[in-house]
């Protein structure tokens, strides 16, 4: 896919399908051999918001039997410590990377890495990325503004 699909909350329902869609066809012959390996790095451990978001994590991969889910994070919100986790994922070959970046300057270089290894990555939280397959967002910036 060279085109980054941008999801925003109010498309999310219509979105989902073809979101999934897109990311399961594209995981597809990792399917047929075995398992899919999906691993979500937030920019801190240990908080609430990003301890609920792996609570849908682990529910997603107990819901799918042939996919291996990891929600990680670094124990401080650490750019660098994000760098390294995602460098140790590209090593493992992992099929899939969903990241909330804490810097998305120092995060672009090793997610078009990853890109280049066809492993997909979903961002959260950083419109700005380019090296993505797909962006999910809770907001539209522009739209919310106007309502300020």
């Amino acid at each position: 896919m060279n085109a980054m699909t941008t999801i925003r909350r109010r498309d999310w329902l219509r979105a989902t399908p073809l979101t999934i869609g897109g990311i399961v066809a594209r995981l597809r012959p990792v399917r047929a051999a075995g398992g899919i390996v999906i691993t979500t790095v937030v920019k801190i451990g240990g908080v609430n918001w990003f301890d609920r978001m792996a609570e849908g994590v682990k529910k997603f991969g107990t819901e799918n039997s042939d996919t291996t889910v990891e929600p990680i994070g670094p124990p401080s919100a650490d750019a660098a410590l994000q760098v390294q986790m995602l460098e140790n994922l590209i090593a493992k070959h992992v099929q899939a990377v969903c990241v909330a970046p804490n810097s998305s300057e120092n995060l672009e270089p090793v997610l078009k890495r990853a890109r280049a290894r066809k492993i997909v990555v979903i961002d959260h939280e950083a419109s700005n990325l380019k090296n993505v397959d797909y962006d999910v967002e809770a907001f539209d910036n522009a739209v919310y503004a106007e309502h300020l």
